[in-house]
């Protein structure tokens, strides 16, 4: 493991679960000079971003989408399972203005898109996470916040800066198994019932 992903790994977990990403300048440049960590964004409008999304998504080919997906099966490396979900919904993000229903002079925040305004004067808290922390959910757990458009941004653009993949029968034969686990549900079973059995069987591959 490169040394910046083991910094910002440990900047926010450890066996205890979470951290608060209080990291030493040291190793914050560390981190950001192999690509890991990065300084706080420029605050860009609700409008700028929707066309910024536009650009990436016509600079990704969908195929390199399902091979990095299928990729990230056998490998383990979940910054390349990331994608998927940015990339599909990012793509039906229709065209819209910004959308808020409780403030909508001066908003910061777009629920049609999940749009969050960069804050130009951030605050401590702010400043330990920033692009950051998307960063460590990309290579922790594979993405979470399939519903920030902030987020799908990030990750497309760091998904673009990989180099591409190819899938193995490995790989193939585990979303084989994962869609046999879909097809056994009920009706009415829920997706928890499905990461349970998706889980279960993963345990025998």
């Amino acid at each position: 493991m490169k040394k910046g992903l083991k910094i910002l790994l440990n900047t926010y977990w450890d066996s205890r679960g979470w951290k608060d990403g209080t990291i030493s300048k040291e190793d914050f440049e560390v981190a950001k000079k192999e690509g890991f960590m990065f300084d706080y964004p420029e605050y860009i409008s609700h409008d700028e971003a929707l066309r910024k999304l536009d650009w990436l998504l016509r600079k990704i080919d969908p195929q390199d989408v399902a091979n990095a997906f299928l990729y990230s099966l056998s490998s383990r490396k979940l910054e390349y399972r990331s994608i998927l979900g940015s990339y599909y919904f990012g793509k039906a993000i229709p065209k819209h203005t910004l959308y808020d229903p409780y403030n909508k002079l001066n908003s910061r925040h777009c629920y049609m898109c999940g749009w969050y305004a960069w804050s130009k004067e951030p605050n401590e808290y702010a400043l330990k996470h920033g692009l950051n922390i998307f960063n460590f959910e990309r290579y922790k757990f594979g993405g979470v916040r399939y519903l920030s458009l902030d987020y799908i941004l990030f990750d497309i653009e760091q998904f673009l800066k990989l180099p591409k993949v190819t899938p193995n029968d490995n790989d193939k034969e585990i979303l084989k198994r994962i869609l046999q686990c879909a097809h056994k549900l009920k009706p009415r079973d829920k997706a928890g019932k499905l990461r349970d059995a998706i889980t279960k069987e993963r345990k025998n591959i």
